[in-house]
């Protein structure tokens, strides 16, 4: 155990802060209590990773794990900022709205996602031969 602003081991005895024994460290005066280790080993956040990238839902690796989907939930988001950074912003994605189809998808009642349309075209395809579009989905799909 070592003092947790000087990281020094010369300490003493200071009493009791709610059952739990106090110390006071002799060089830097602060008072601190000794704290168990918290959260789990980062083997363990790997695995919950790999079983939600394997397709396993995160309530169900929360439940066999013994934590919270929220927890799942953090390192899965851990996982994809550290091993797979956001793409630069000079990517080829461009942004495109067809009156007729935007309206027509966006008349459907949102319940969940995005609630966005997108409109994409491929790069290597001539302008106009090839639409692709993602709707967000309503009641009925």
């Amino acid at each position: 155990m070592h003092c947790p602003a000087c990281e020094k081991k010369d300490f003493v005895k200071n009493g009791f802060m709610k059952g739990v024994q106090r110390y006071r460290c002799k060089n830097c005066a602060c008072n601190f209590t000794k704290s168990e280790k918290r959260g789990k080993p980062l083997a363990q956040k790997i695995l919950a990773v790999t079983l939600h990238l394997s397709g396993m839902s995160m309530n169900s690796i929360a439940e066999v794990m013994g934590v919270t989907a929220q927890s799942v939930m953090r390192w899965v988001g851990w996982a994809s900022e550290t091993f797979a950074p956001a793409p630069e912003s000079d990517t080829n994605v461009q942004v495109l709205e067809m009156d007729e189809m935007h309206h027509f998808l966006l008349k459907k009642v949102k319940n969940f996602g995005s609630g966005k349309c997108w409109i994409m075209t491929p790069e290597s395809c001539v302008p106009g031969s090839l639409v692709i579009v993602i709707s967000p989905l309503g009641k009925g799909h």
